[in-house]
């Protein structure tokens, strides 16, 4: 009698405990006087994830929902740990410079198995390594030298685009032919490869980048315990990508090294650069990590420059003035360099330069960016630890 009483006993204190844990939970923000939108019981602020949404979608949701209010941050919930929506751009860039040292970790899990670990998602000490060896990819010699490789892509888009037309096209479909010129860009100047993808949409190397979407296809019970508990996650060993993608483009990823190893060709790119690291020190770079770096830049530059530059042919397409005004800079600019296009050359298109970059503050392309406060911090008065 006496041992039933003290299971029940225990089981009414588990109960108390764990009801208590919750409710601190739940109501950590509103115990702080932080304004955020009002959390599910189990997915919090992350309940739209039941209607497939992305996160992109979720977080901007809850802005728009106090678009009004002059708050610098919101407090929100991921599933039910407590976390800050920063709505401030000022805010924002003070979090990724001065206060870079308090949130330098991001705290998400992933498995070099099925190539999420990169350099988006690893913590601090391999995220420096990568981030110190991959910045001389992209000096400004280094894109200087990449320069043919644009305007060659460049004459090979004109190509298709006249070919469309003659054969009677009354449209094009700008968004696929910026998605496929992006990709023959990238892929040139990341991998050495020479993808065709202008002429053949349907390229092997296209049909690769499509279908290796990482954490496409993860269940929300999985992407529950990958964000909330990642250690349980990496004992469960579970993947965002499935092992037949991995497998096809780390072989990719393989036979690119092999070649180039065979024939003694060498571009100096983000490659070279990755197998030189796996080369010095192959404990610290596996393939299976520097296929997870390849990939990730791939996927991170071909969609986003793709859709920046659809964004802004559809914009020119509205604006003819501004189209006109940027129409004679260019001729101007190319006359000034006998009407040949050069590193100098791009530099001296300013309206050009500005209304890209004004095309960038339109969609956001990048989804977000999730980091992990290591070290208690304030902002005006919110504590956050």
């Amino acid at each position: 009698m006496i041992s039933v009483l003290l299971l029940v006993a225990f089981f009414i204190t588990l109960l108390v405990y764990i009801t208590f844990w919750y409710w601190r939970i739940i109501n950590h923000w509103s115990r702080r006087l932080v304004m955020g939108p009002k959390p599910h019981w189990l997915y919090g602020n992350l309940d739209g994830l039941r209607k497939q949404q992305s996160l992109n979608d979720i977080f901007d949701g809850c802005y728009q929902q106090f678009q009004g209010h002059s708050v610098r941050l919101l407090g929100v919930y991921l599933f039910v740990w407590p976390g800050v929506l920063v709505t401030d751009r000022h805010l924002a860039k003070r979090i990724l410079t001065k206060d870079f040292r308090n949130f330098r970790n991001r705290g998400m899990y992933h498995n070099t198995e099925d190539l999420s670990g990169n350099l988006f998602t690893h913590d601090y000490e391999k995220w420096r390594m990568f981030r110190t060896k991959l910045s001389s990819s992209f000096s400004n010699f280094k894109l200087k030298a990449m320069l043919p490789t644009f305007v060659k892509a460049s004459q090979e888009l004109i190509y298709v685009m006249e070919k469309d037309l003659e054969l009677g096209n009354p449209t094009l479909d700008i968004k696929d032919l910026m998605l496929r010129f992006t990709i023959e860009i990238i892929a040139t100047c990341a991998f050495g490869l020479q993808t065709n993808s202008l002429r053949n949409p349907n390229c092997a190397f296209a049909q690769i980048t499509e279908k290796a979407n990482i954490g496409e296809d993860t269940s929300i019970l999985a992407k529950f315990i990958m964000l909330c508990f990642p250690n349980v996650a990496r004992i469960l060993r579970l993947r965002y990508m499935p092992q037949y993608m991995v497998e096809l483009y780390i072989d990719m990823v393989r036979n690119i090294l092999e070649l180039r190893s065979q024939h003694k060709i060498r571009y100096n790119d983000i490659m070279d650069t990755l197998n030189d690291m796996r080369l010095e020190a192959p404990s610290k770079l596996s393939l299976k990590e520097m296929a997870a770096q390849t990939l990730i830049f791939f996927q991170a530059g071909y969609e986003t420059s793709a859709y920046t530059l659809t964004y802004a042919l559809y914009e020119l397409a509205h604006r003819e003035e501004v189209q006109q005004k940027a129409r004679l800079e260019i001729l101007k600019t190319l006359d000034k360099y006998n009407n040949k296009l050069t590193y100098e050359c791009l530099g001296e298109m300013v309206y050009l330069e500005q209304i890209i970059n004004g095309f960038n503050n339109g969609p956001n392309w990048l989804e977000n960016s999730l980091l992990h406060c290591g070290r208690t911090c304030m902002e005006r008065g919110v504590k956050n630890s």
